[in-house]
């Protein structure tokens, strides 16, 4: 959803938000299945499978990271500005 403001008749103001379902649960990296280490290492290098799971350097080595239950979502939010260079009765009046 969203509104727009029409400050002048050149300047607009709008803001909007938004929200996205991934409908899996990788985008975090917080999940229960995860590609083995020596794949990672294999096509991307050892500081991407270290980085891959953290989860001995967090002392998490028997616990799950993450919920498979749910999946991931993301909102954004965002502003925008806008300045009408020409109007209609300007373009109008140059032909």
């Amino acid at each position: 959803f969203g509104f727009k403001f029409k400050l002048s008749t050149q300047w607009t103001v709008g803001l909007e938000y938004g929200i996205r379902w991934t409908f899996t649960d990788y985008l975090d990296d917080v999940s229960t299945t995860y590609v083995e280490p020596t794949r990672i290492e294999g096509q991307y290098g050892p500081m991407a499978a270290a980085m891959a799971d953290r989860s001995p350097v967090l002392h998490l080595e028997n616990d799950p990271r993450g919920d498979d239950n749910r999946n991931d979502s993301y909102g954004i939010l965002g502003l925008t500005i806008t300045y009408k260079i020409f109007s209609n009765a300007d373009q109008c009046a140059q032909f």
